[in-house]
């Protein structure tokens, strides 16, 4: 059985300088943060890993929102 690490961050301010120091595999955000837009964390991610898997939910996301913009489908 494989092991998985799991790492966590209380704000997209944090989370942003997580992804910048270590090196991670998947990246799953809320859309709406506190701080910001998971959005920008998609793009941070994928810029550092070419070819990263993201998941971006939310419960809420505006209809405006413009997920091509993040690297989505």
């Amino acid at each position: 059985m494989e092991a998985y690490s799991v790492t966590l961050a209380s704000s997209g301010r944090e989370a942003a300088t997580l992804i910048s120091e270590n090196n991670y595999d998947v990246l799953v955000t809320d859309f709406e943060l506190q701080d910001g837009l998971g959005t920008e964390l998609v793009k941070l991610f994928r810029k550092k890993k070419e070819g990263a898997k993201s998941f971006l939910v939310s419960g809420s996301a505006p209809e405006d929102v413009r997920l091509k913009d993040a690297g989505f489908d």
